[in-house]
């Protein structure tokens, strides 16, 4: 299936390998799902959605998805540097999420 990612330069794929490699390793019951559009992570089969990673412009972009209408902060991901605060924000969205 084709999506907005394979429009992606190297260096933006390697972000985004990376990226989706730690999340992956937050818990194990994590699924990924790669829509045409966007990638969206859900814990096991509930298919509870904590997360999504879309485009914006040239960068990506990690929104922890919320039930609480104040909780989204959105990072853009544009280097290995600010991964890490992507990921900081996705696990905090899985841990409200189990909570």
């Amino acid at each position: 299936m084709s999506s907005v990612f394979d429009r992606l330069s190297e260096d933006k794929k390697r972000v985004l390998s990376e990226l989706r490699a730690q999340i992956m390793q937050l818990d194990s019951e994590i699924i990924e799902q790669v829509r045409p559009h966007r990638i969206v992570y859900s814990k096991n089969f509930f298919m509870m959605d904590f997360a999504e990673i879309t485009l914006k412009g040239n960068a990506i972009q990690v929104t922890p998805i919320s039930r609480e209408a104040n909780k989204t902060e959105t990072v853009l991901v544009n280097d290995p540097e600010s991964i890490q605060r992507a990921i900081d924000v996705v696990r905090a969205a899985l841990k409200r999420l189990t909570d």
